[in-house]
């Protein structure tokens, strides 16, 4: 019975604090100098979904800081995110694992746009795709998403 069935060909893992290190917060706090906390109470909770769906380029999402009186330093933000994210233990043998097994590996991430300089940088040569949700025009859990990624 089990012989009639396809094996796995395609595994896909979320990226961030799943294979890499995220650094979101930490770079929201050294662009702001607020905590992270007080940051989501005074903000457009919809921006950054917004912005990780693509609905919005970045400079409309840190201007909805300005909206809300946040000095934002975007620069800032970048060098800590970049410098931050890093592979998280044993998860790039684990992808070297799954590839070597005969499995194309693919990252499914809500990330924005940013997530491109992983794939470009960080990711390459380590995964065969890398599909982000600004991509596909909506974000995990959501079932859109999903089936998008399978399209």
């Amino acid at each position: 019975m089990g012989g009639d069935r396809p094996g796995v060909t395609v595994v896909a893992f979320d990226l961030m604090d799943t294979l890499v290190r995220d650094p979101f917060r930490e770079a929201l706090r050294a662009a702001t100098g607020r905590d992270v906390r007080e940051l989501f109470a005074l903000r457009d909770a919809n921006a950054y979904p917004a912005l990780e769906r693509g609905e919005i380029d970045e400079a409309t999402y840190w201007a909805s800081y300005g909206d809300a009186d946040i000095p934002v330093d975007p620069e800032r933000f970048h060098e800590v995110r970049r410098d931050g994210t890093t592979w998280l233990p044993g998860m790039r043998r684990l992808v070297a694992d799954v590839r070597a097994a005969g499995c194309r590996v693919v990252v499914a991430s809500n990330y924005p746009h940013w997530l491109a300089e992983h794939a470009d940088g960080l990711l390459a040569g380590q995964v065969d795709d890398v599909v982000g949700s600004y991509q596909l025009g909506a974000r995990k859990p959501g079932a859109a998403f999903y089936l998008r990624l399978l399209a």
